[in-house]
């Protein structure tokens, strides 16, 4: 869409993704999730996933929730849980 932006060819700590799941069927979307963990994991890259679906929490190392553009709560997920687990 218009102004969203992918870092492409660079080494980053960060790279902004938007709407890892949205728009994607269920399969294809679980995949790009397990890629955005994996990267976390094992390549020591920060993901940042920003959505509605309450499910994919469950994926988190830190929940951050915001409400009307306040952050309202940050917690740190004890009970990490691997995206191919996760079901919405």
């Amino acid at each position: 869409a218009g102004g969203d932006r992918a870092c492409a060819g660079k080494e980053s700590q960060t790279s902004p993704v938007r709407r890892a799941d949205g728009a994607l069927d269920y399969n294809t979307g679980k995949a790009v999730l397990k890629l955005l963990q994996d990267t976390c994991r094992y390549k020591g890259k920060t993901v940042i996933v920003i959505t509605h679906n309450q499910a994919l929490t469950a994926m988190a190392d830190r929940i951050i929730t915001v409400k009307s553009g306040t952050i309202v709560s940050m917690v740190k997920n004890e009970h990490i849980v691997r995206v191919e687990e996760i079901e919405w």
